[in-house]
């Protein structure tokens, strides 16, 4: 049996990565453990990026929230490459008894994100099934089209750079809590709470974090690679980086920002903000001698930032690997409660 959440990395290892079809050189970058996207080198020095991530029709959720986490997230992922996504294709496996209304609010929700972020659906496949009853619905896959040295991936990572992370840890976790069981949110920490981490829900997006950070004196390369922050939360990220790298990773814990009204929710639902999805929040390694340059940079956008760890040429980490994220029992287990 197979636990909730994404493979594992002996899973993938052991089931999919010795079976990737043919092998073309023009794939410089394709599927590894920790990596976000995909890389191939076309002419004229271009590269196609892609990246690929479910779609989510969450009950509990509007249709404008999780048509947000069905683009965003995708699009998280492939602007750690440094380029913007510009094409979509979905995948839309629908349950048979799907309400019109609300299949139209999703769509018209999905096509605002993707009219904002410049992507073009440029096709896919839409389907009803009598079996389906889970909140993924299908699956995007985002592609960019841009200079092939301008690409990065999170296996470009170098010993002794530092890793730095943006915003605060648990940002989707706790805001997807806070918008499930909004009655219980209220009774146990109080409006302020609710309304403060509600409006962090559209903060999971860092696709401006990646844009700016990858274009920072990119002559220079002063940011070497980067990955974003889902399952498993800062720890299974920042672990996920240095294995794509080939490296160990050294974290400060408490160098890692956390709102304090995230706290009082991840403590709500008994669930370590470290270890939870985290959307929203993005990785970097990034050269010594350039990461306060460049976290004052991000400041102008108004992007907080701070050094949380680095990478070590030894693989030992002093974080370790966590396959479960802690989000999926609390959410059902409130559910299961009869929490609202």
């Amino acid at each position: 049996m197979q636990q909730p959440g994404k493979a594992t990395k002996e899973t993938l290892q052991n089931l999919i990565f010795n079976n990737l079809g043919a092998q073309r050189a023009e794939v410089r970058q394709g599927a590894s453990f920790g990596v976000d996207v995909a890389s191939i080198h076309i002419d004229g020095g271009n590269a196609l990026v892609t990246a690929s991530d479910p779609l989510s029709l969450v009950p509990r959720l509007s249709p404008k929230e999780s048509a947000w986490l069905s683009i965003y997230l995708a699009a998280n992922d492939l602007a750690t490459s440094s380029l913007a996504p510009q094409y979509a294709q979905l995948v839309m496996q629908l349950p048979e008894n799907t309400d019109h209304d609300l299949l139209k609010d999703y769509w018209k929700y999905i096509h605002k994100f993707c009219t904002e972020l410049g992507v073009h659906i440029t096709g896919g496949h839409t389907s009803f099934d009598p079996l389906s009853g889970s909140t993924l619905i299908g699956g995007i896959t985002l592609l960019a089209i841009g200079k092939a040295k301008q690409v990065r991936t999170s296996a470009m990572a170098s010993a002794g750079d530092l890793l730095l992370m943006t915003k605060s840890a648990a940002l989707s976790s706790s805001s997807i809590l806070v918008k499930s069981f909004p009655n219980f949110i209220k009774s146990e920490l109080g409006q302020e709470v609710f309304e403060k981490v509600s409006t962090l829900f559209y903060q999971t997006s860092c696709v401006q974090d990646a844009l700016i950070s990858g274009a920072y004196q990119n002559d220079q390369r002063v940011v070497k690679a980067m990955h974003d922050v889902t399952e498993g939360g800062v720890y299974g990220a920042a672990y996920e980086f240095a294995s794509a790298s080939g490296l160990g990773i050294q974290i400060d814990s408490s160098k890692v920002q956390i709102l304090e009204e995230v706290k009082s929710v991840c403590k709500l639902f008994d669930i370590d903000p470290l270890r939870s999805i985290g959307a929203g929040s993005l990785l970097l390694a990034v050269s010594p001698k350039k990461a306060t340059a460049l976290i004052q940079h991000l400041k102008t956008y108004g992007i907080d930032s701070s050094i949380i760890g680095e990478f070590t040429e030894k693989t030992e980490s002093n974080i370790d690997y966590q396959a479960i994220d802690p989000y999926w029992e609390a959410y059902f287990s409130a559910l299961n409660k009869g929490k609202d």
